[in-house]
């Protein structure tokens, strides 16, 4: 007897893998959504919806014998969520520069801003980070009738590897018991070049009751270093990096795939009119310091300082805090395009010890921690704090905090 004469294999492979991919489709959205771990409305929930659409379509085009759109789309849906979870993966254990994977979120975290180049939105939300109407990582209300605190800094005051409630800002608020908003106004990559036009513009002292500002500062700098012809105000690489360093281009429905962020991203490199960055990461690294880059990070500190005294507002600095025993080798981890790891603590106590200086002789507070106080532990990387880290570094705040912001 032929068996085979039983089955319509032309038919039923097709409706097999459609089955099975949307039954995996069904799960996996399912479980994601049911543990928060999957925004409803946002640009993955959408993937996985028009995923399992696809599905659909590809079962019934193989019941309407119309095998060769069926497997071309079949095929299409594999192929762009392989793309998807293998650029998601590499990039969050290997070190690749970007995931293809659409966004689990409902809007951009960031979006492009005139004068710093990226700013975070207004009313984001997603599993781990959460923007208020201000555009301010927090999840609580400001208290109108409390002073408030700017927290002032890159992603290590945005605190990039915790979620919201745990970062140091939020630890900080905490400790003080009610006496003060905390707000949060780190953008990660901004430098004292964003810090600068914030404090002229942007951290709002009346809407805000407003009483000093910490700043948090001199990683995002020392990016800068060795680069040639550096701009005094860092226009001709950090700031234009910045614009896909937080993937701020325009969005369109191809944002709902992973090949189409693919495509988005080569369409936005030929036409878009906001600047690439220039790459230089096939130049060979460079030790020792740099004259012209410490020159334009001590008048940046001097010029905020000033700039907040003159509106009322003190300004308090904090040196920035780096994990040595994550920055070691010859090689480069990429933020800091022509500096070694190895050379990585040597420029930031450098940095500091600028930092220290130019408050001493323009009468501003700073604060430089020692770093023997912080672990390994401390850090989920080679300068975020964790959860550990973002406590005790808000406890050597606390005091400095109440004596300078609380004590009128």
């Amino acid at each position: 007897m032929n068996t085979h004469a039983r089955y319509d294999f032309a038919s039923l492979l097709p409706k097999w893998l459609a089955g099975s991919l949307l039954t995996i489709g069904v799960i996996v959205t399912a479980v994601q959504s049911y543990t928060g771990n999957l925004m409803v409305g946002g640009y993955r929930f959408g993937y996985f919806i028009l995923l399992m659409g696809g599905c659909i379509l590809s079962w019934w085009a193989a019941h309407r014998r119309r095998f060769r759109f069926s497997w071309w789309l079949l095929a299409f849906l594999v192929v762009d969520l392989a793309f998807g979870v293998t650029t998601h993966k590499l990039s969050r254990n290997q070190g690749l520069g970007r995931s293809f994977l659409p966004e689990n979120a409902t809007q951009g975290r960031f979006h492009h801003h005139p004068l710093l180049q990226v700013v975070p939105t207004a009313g984001y939300r997603d599993r781990r980070n959460q923007h208020d109407p201000h555009g301010l990582r927090r999840t609580g209300e400001i208290v109108p009738d409390l002073p408030s605190i700017a927290a002032v800094g890159g992603s290590t005051t945005y605190d990039i590897g915790l979620k919201n409630g745990a970062t140091w800002p939020d630890r900080l608020e905490g400790l003080l018991a009610g006496g003060a908003n905390v707000l949060n106004f780190g953008v990660p990559g901004y430098s004292s070049a964003e810090q600068l036009i914030q404090t002229a513009f942007y951290l709002d002292l009346s809407r805000f009751n407003m009483r000093c500002a910490i700043y948090y500062l001199g990683w995002n700098d020392i990016r800068n270093a060795h680069l040639p012809d550096l701009d005094p105000g860092y226009a001709d690489f950090h700031l234009p990096s910045q614009i896909d360093n937080l993937d701020a281009r325009s969005r369109s429905f191809l944002n709902y795939f992973s090949t189409g962020m693919m495509l988005n991203r080569f369409f936005h490199l030929l036409f878009d009119t906001l600047p690439v960055a220039p790459d230089y990461r096939a130049r060979a690294a460079v030790s020792g310091a740099d004259g012209r880059l410490e020159s334009h990070f001590r008048r940046h500190v001097i010029d905020i300082a000033l700039l907040a005294r003159a509106r009322g507002m003190k300004a308090l600095f904090v040196g920035q805090l780096l994990n040595p025993s994550a920055l070691t080798g010859e090689g480069r981890y990429g933020w800091l395009p022509l500096v070694a790891d190895r050379d990585v603590p040597a420029l930031q106590r450098r940095f500091n010890e600028i930092l220290d200086q130019a408050g001493q002789e323009h009468g501003f507070d700073v604060k430089i921690l020692d770093q023997a106080g912080f672990s390994t532990d401390d850090f989920v990387d080679n300068g975020h704090f964790s959860e550990s880290g973002a406590m005790k570094f808000a406890g050597y705040l606390e005091a400095w905090s109440r004596a300078n912001c609380l004590s009128r």
